[in-house]
Parts: structure tokens; C-alpha cells; sequence
């Protein structure tokens, strides 16, 4: 399953949690219009004024840094 795909409402709450303890402000704007606002990397890059390239090296910066967070709260986070 994509990772923007339908993620269960404790699954987003611990999502945003972590997001809130480990993400700088750019990382949780952006992974913020990912998961919970469904945008795509255009929508993203033209919201935040960032080149269309590094909104993927946002996420994945984000995702690593969740990846932690949620597994030590049982989230199997690929």
C-alpha cells in the first residue's frame, strides 16, 4: 500500500504527534500537505515555493525521522 493511501485515525493521530516532536517547520508543513491535506509534489512545491525535486527529499527526510516515533509506538511505518 502507497504510503498516502488510507491510514487509520490512530495511526494519523500518533502520525501527527510525531510530526509535531520531530519535524522542523518546513518538514512538517510539507509532510503535514502530504498525509493529511492528499496534495501532489506540484501542489506542495507551488504552496510552499520550493522546487518540485525537493519535496521528495523533504518527505523522505520526514519519513526517517517519523520512522523512530512510530515504531516505538507499535506503527509499522515502511
Amino acid at each position: 500500500m502507497h504510503k498516502k493511501e488510507i491510514i487509520d485515525k490512530e495511526t494519523k493521530e500518533l502520525l501527527a504527534m510525531c510530526m509535531e516532536m520531530k519535524l522542523n517547520e518546513k518538514e512538517y508543513n510539507i509532510t503535514y500537505g502530504f498525509y493529511f491535506e492528499r496534495l501532489k509534489y506540484r501542489q506542495i512545491s507551488e504552496k510552499y515555493g520550493i522546487p518540485i525535486g525537493s519535496v521528495g527529499v523533504f518527505l523522505q527526510n520526514a519519513h526517517k525521522k517519523l520512522g523512530g516515533c512510530l515504531g516505538d509506538n507499535g506503527v509499522d511505518w515502511p
